[in-house]
């Protein structure tokens, strides 16, 4: 800033948090955003069966709940074959 070297300038380019759970995580540095490395996979919610897949769901079914109920009442499964990081935007 301003042609002034200070200490922003060993900072890392992009520092993100990992979590294990709400309140349990650390933080890694990265060197771009998004990821180079990031390795996209489409999942497809299923409303019959009330998970999540791998290949596009065949067929139409619904979820729903209300949306002023002070319990989630819409949810949706998935197991990973390996231990796997989501990273990205939290929304």
């Amino acid at each position: 800033m301003k042609d002034e070297h200070n200490e922003v300038d060993t900072w890392p380019h992009v520092r993100i948090e990992i979590r294990d759970a709400h309140y349990s995580g650390w933080w890694r540095n990265e060197n771009e955003w998004p990821i180079k490395r990031t390795v996209h996979k489409p999942l497809f919610l299923d409303a019959a069966t009330a998970s999540v897949t791998e290949q596009p769901v065949p067929g139409e079914a619904t979820a729903s709940y209300d949306a002023t109920a002070t319990e989630i009442t819409a949810t949706f499964s998935y197991t990973f074959a390996e231990d796997t990081e989501i990273t990205g935007y939290a929304r």
